[in-house]
């Protein structure tokens, strides 16, 4: 209930606490209670947390680094061995469990803990979306929607593209730009 009588405070502030609730409830499932600290700090132990010993035991080490690539690796890895007509089914439950780890995971980073320091409409809608769509594992569909496109200055972009379990030097570069 973003909104109801007594409710205090601005819309943005109130989605804020909204997307604090979010992590809290996802460091109650995965690390029994609420942490503490910086929201910053906190995605990154909760991230750690599920995604260090996936990697240990998938790939043999652990990357560190931005979600994505890691993210990445982890599916190329349990999703073949899932569709193995040799895995049981037991095996099978626990490889959908690793990949609703590194789900959760890649939900927790997709809130960046500054992303309302400086809220707009749309970044207040997108976040209140999001959240709504992360507890329902659903999305809702508003329609019509207006759009403004604005583009930066141009950047290299080399021919080649990265290693697969490299960064990618684009995406690397367009987070530092925003």
């Amino acid at each position: 209930a973003l909104h109801r009588p007594g409710s205090e405070g601005p819309l943005a502030q109130r989605a804020a606490h909204l997307c604090h609730a979010f992590l809290a409830l996802q460091e109650i499932k995965y690390l029994h209670c609420p942490q503490s600290g910086d929201v910053s700090e906190r995605h990154r132990r909760l991230i750690e947390h599920l995604l260090s010993p996936l990697e240990a035991k998938w790939l043999g080490r652990q990357l560190g680094g931005t979600i994505m690539p890691r993210v990445k690796q982890l599916r190329t890895a349990i999703v073949p061995r899932l569709l193995s007509p040799e895995t049981t089914a037991a095996e099978k439950t626990l490889l959908w469990s690793n990949l609703a780890d590194i789900y959760v995971a890649q939900q927790i980073a997709s809130y960046p803990s500054h992303y309302l320091d400086s809220p707009t409409d749309t970044r207040v809608l997108e976040t209140i979306e999001r959240v709504d769509e992360d507890l329902r594992d659903h999305a809702r569909i508003h329609r019509p929607w207006h759009a403004i496109l604005q583009v930066g200055p141009a950047m290299e972009v080399e021919p080649v593209r990265p290693q697969r379990d490299a960064d990618d030097p684009l995406m690397e570069q367009l987070s530092i730009s925003l």
